[in-house]
């Protein structure tokens, strides 16, 4: 035990701070509760913020289609009609796209949704602070509670070597007959 006491001098109470920050279970989850709360001010400025919809298709069909009207003119009065070319019902395949831009012009439920999202990120940043503080008061009090352990292995210590010191003299007085 007497072997660890001087490393434990060599870590200030700043890096004793740091080290629990870093290494805390509670830190890291007070943290990530401060960024999940700062995801619900996003969803709610997307009520009001313009929305981009890019929309695509692509379709491919087992066979083509087409409608040929000079099948349906009897051959008589093919000469005396234009049916024009074959149309095309159904192609073998084809695309389609769009793009919309889409700004909602009122929303009644965005202001107290804005309102409570950023209520609720303050909580999270106030309980953030506060499970720190809670976290350095604990590194803290062990840091002093070690140090003042040091400090008493040292006066016990010295207590030892006094006590040695005054059994030897006990004894040399007993032997003196004394």
């Amino acid at each position: 035990m007497l072997i660890l006491a001087p490393l434990a001098a060599a870590l200030t109470l700043d890096d004793a701070w740091r080290a629990a920050e870093r290494g805390s279970d509670e830190a890291a989850l007070v943290a990530e509760q401060y960024r999940a709360a700062a995801t619900i001010r996003g969803a709610a400025w997307s009520l009001v913020s313009p929305k981009l919809v890019l929309r695509g298709s692509y379709t491919r069909n087992d066979e083509q289609l087409t409608f040929d009207p000079s099948s349906l003119i009897p051959e008589d009065f093919s000469g005396l009609v234009d049916a024009g070319d074959p149309i095309v019902v159904r192609p073998l395949q084809y695309a389609d796209a769009s793009v919309s831009v889409i700004q909602p012009l009122f929303s009644g439920t965005a202001i107290p949704l804005l309102r409570a999202a950023y209520a609720q990120v303050a909580a999270a940043d106030a309980d953030r602070r506060v499970q720190l503080r809670a976290i350095r008061k604990g590194v803290a009090t062990a840091f002093w509670g070690a140090l003042v352990a040091r400090q008493g292995v040292v006066i016990a210590s010295a207590a030892s070597d006094s006590a040695e010191r005054h059994l030897a003299l006990a004894r040399e007085q007993v032997a003196l007959g004394l």
